[in-house]
């Protein structure tokens, strides 16, 4: 019995050994291609923005330009069951934007916040600059978050500090 057990491990270990390297290749040979789905540009107070693309082959790229500089890195590749459930959380999510009567001014003028475009099939859906008060509805900021972990985006306040709490 024990040696049938060690048999089927070892069988199995060596499958995974085989479809392992494929894998890896795959994410590795990723390269952007057709329309983007998703799209999520990230400004800081300086001249420094980040934008995070998601392409309909569920490649992604992260720009980071800095003044004058700019620099592409390819990330990961979505497999075709995250597309799937990503093309329908793009396309049932309403993107509806709830804006307060009252709009109230930055606190800290010295050190105003930076600013947060969205865009859907090439669709600007939301923005947020700086102080204003705009805000998506529950759904919307939450399919948002969940894209933002997916593609690989982070927060704004991390392009100025990426040692703080919640970056990478």
């Amino acid at each position: 019995m024990r040696t049938l057990l060690v048999l089927v491990m070892l069988t199995s270990f060596a499958a995974a050994e085989r479809v392992a390297p494929k894998i890896r290749a795959n994410t590795s040979t990723c390269k952007p291609n057709g329309a983007v789905w998703f799209e999520i540009e990230l400004w800081d107070s300086s001249p420094t923005s980040k934008t995070v693309r998601l392409y309909a082959n569920g490649a992604t790229t992260t720009t980071r330009k800095t003044g004058k500089k700019q620099q592409v890195t390819n990330g990961r590749c979505l497999p075709p069951r995250e597309m799937s459930y990503v093309e329908q959380l793009l396309k049932s999510t309403t993107w509806k934007i709830t804006n307060p009567p009252m709009r109230t001014r930055c606190e800290n003028q010295n050190n105003p916040p930076g600013r947060t475009v969205v865009r859907v099939f090439g669709k600007r859906v939301f923005s947020e600059y700086g102080c204003d008060p705009d805000t998506l509805d529950e759904q919307s900021a939450k399919a948002l978050d969940e894209l933002r972990m997916k593609v690989g985006a982070i927060k704004t306040e991390c392009l100025e500090n990426p040692l703080a709490k919640g970056c990478t």
